[in-house]
């Protein structure tokens, strides 16, 4: 059972890494420019953390780790959706046969 969980956990850790990192990327290519409101929103961050007059550069990196960091956490959580949606009705097929 302890075996199975940790197959699960690692499983849905490196596809969520995977498929998120390649979404992002996606995103990332057909983007362009990056939006004013989320330049405004990583300048206001990056001044919460005591950098006044951030380098472009900081900003761009901020703004791609941002969206790398959104896709993994969407991408994970709709795979833990599924997997518990599986289980659910795996659950209920094996009642039902029974």
């Amino acid at each position: 059972m302890k075996r199975t969980k940790v197959l699960y956990i690692v499983t849905i850790t490196v596809a969520s890494l995977v498929i998120g990192i390649l979404l992002a990327r996606a995103i990332i290519v057909r983007c362009g420019m990056m939006p004013y409101e989320e330049d405004m929103a990583i300048r206001w961050l990056l001044g919460l953390f005591g950098l006044e007059y951030p380098a472009p550069e900081d900003i761009q990196d901020v703004g791609i780790y941002s969206i790398v960091l959104a896709c993994w956490a969407s991408v994970a959580a709709v795979l833990i959706s599924v997997l518990k949606f599986a289980k659910r009705m795996d659950r209920r097929r094996k009642s039902i046969k029974s």
